[in-house]
């Protein structure tokens, strides 16, 4: 039987707005709902994971979202429709003065102005919303996200790490655009709200 643990990174910031989110699915789906606020956030993702492993081993899958990420009602049942082993919701953020998506379609050499209509084959993305199954942790192995930093001072995301390291080994990681997550506009820029108006007047992207 199929069971999702949500679980939420979070940095305790007041106007983090996912919890309620969280709250709600967890209702939603008679389950359960843990979260971590530890910095950097990869030491938040790993006790997660280490949670999950240790404490709830009849479940199936997490679903781990951030803390300023609010992800539609339905995600998980989009999200297991896929049978991936990481399956993603489309997350959208603010890069070079547009708003994008932060999920990367194979063929494609950067995240994309306008996500493709049907699911699709990501080759990187940034973690903001994603279901794994309990195999995933088995294959990457710990730490399953890395704080990285070059020498420039320069991060790299511990979750774009993550999936990259999935698709290296050859993991299925697949994401559905029909979960568009409303991402908190710390810029006061209602970036779902703006996309979705662009579409819908033929001018995404």
């Amino acid at each position: 039987m199929t069971k999702v643990l949500i679980g939420m990174p979070t940095r305790q910031d007041p106007r983090a707005c996912a919890s309620d989110r969280a709250f709600m699915l967890m209702t939603r789906h008679n389950t359960t709902f843990e979260r971590c606020a530890r910095s950097p956030v990869s030491i938040s993702r790993n006790w997660l994971v280490r949670l999950f492993i240790d404490k709830y081993g009849d479940y199936t899958h997490m679903l781990m979202f951030d803390d300023d990420v609010v992800p539609p009602l339905d995600c998980i049942e989009r999200l297991l429709a896929l049978d991936s082993d990481v399956a993603l919701g489309l997350v959208p953020f603010w890069l070079e003065g547009r708003a994008r998506f932060n999920a990367v379609p194979k063929g494609c050499t950067s995240f994309p102005l306008v996500p493709p209509d049907g699911p699709f084959e990501a080759i990187t993305a940034g973690g903001a919303c994603m279901l794994l199954r309990r195999s995933v942790f088995r294959t990457i192995g710990f730490p399953w996200f890395r704080w990285l930093e070059s020498r420039a001072g320069q991060i790299f995301g511990e979750d774009m790490d993550f999936i990259e390291r999935c698709v290296i080994a050859g993991l299925s990681v697949r994401c559905n655009p029909e979960v568009l997550c409303e991402h908190w506009p710390w810029q006061s820029v209602p970036l779902l709200e703006l996309y979705r108006s662009f579409k819908e007047n033929g001018h995404a992207g």
